[in-house]
């Protein structure tokens, strides 16, 4: 197994706008990240994105991607090009599927900041599905709740519907409660802790911390050290350089 872990993320802010930036593929992100982490797999794009009250965000969809927002704190306001804006509350994701220039915004109209994620996918498949479509998760949740996955990927019974194999998930876990993932050819974890400390394998995790590893040989063990929050990625490798 292949791991490689990160505790130094590039953080951007100013103006009510904070991100701190795991994965990207835009030419700003270029000047920020090593080539490895320019993306992993299908994922191509994962930034944790905190808002002051009313500010706001910008976004260009691409063809071939899909977007998906997950709400972690606060309310959202999301407008896309063309549709009615829509409210999202803690516990919400959407996901976007826009055309080449597509633009977004994201706006925190509550007083407070929210706290948001962004990941981008390659979706080959997703040009015949709707725009915008949404589902809403327990945030406290015990155990993994795939948020979005594609139908090769077994997704849940809630879980937005993506057009590659690609599955991207949130867990809590309490002081000592693990999850297992199996050793599966030719595909990956991305991993990025949302709040607390894990241990992965044999490693320590913190708040902010983020991690891809590969899934052969050997299972991956996530384990919460402190009452935690982690958001899982599963995807097949081979899209862009792997580990």
């Amino acid at each position: 197994m292949h791991v490689r872990v990160r505790t130094a993320v590039p953080v951007v802010e100013g103006n009510g706008f904070r991100c701190r930036q795991h994965l990207g593929s835009s030419e700003a992100a270029h000047q920020l990240f090593s080539s490895e982490h320019r993306g992993f797999g299908t994922l191509r794009l994962f930034d944790d994105i905190s808002l002051d009250a009313n500010s706001r965000a910008s976004f260009q969809a691409h063809d071939g991607l899909q977007t998906i927002v997950y709400v972690l704190q606060g309310d959202l306001r999301l407008a896309l090009d063309g549709s009615e804006p829509a409210d999202l509350k803690r516990g919400v994701a959407a996901r976007i599927t826009g055309g080449h220039g597509a633009q977004y915004e994201a706006t925190n109209r509550a007083g407070g900041s929210s706290r948001f994620l962004v990941a981008a996918v390659v979706a080959p498949k997703a040009n015949a599905q709707a725009p915008l479509a949404m589902t809403a998760s327990d945030p406290e949740a015990p155990g993994l709740v795939w948020l979005a996955a594609g139908p090769e990927a077994e997704p849940s019974a809630r879980s937005l519907l993506l057009g590659s194999a690609t599955r991207l998930g949130m867990t809590s876990l309490a002081p000592g409660i693990e999850i297992r993932f199996p050793s599966i050819v030719a595909r990956g974890l991305f991993l990025d802790v949302i709040q607390g400390q894990i241990e992965l394998n044999s490693e320590i995790l913190n708040e902010g911390d983020d991690a891809k590893l590969s899934l052969e040989p050997g299972a991956v063990r996530i384990q919460g050290v402190t009452p935690a929050r982690v958001v899982v990625a599963d995807v097949p490798l081979g899209f862009v350089q792997e580990l």
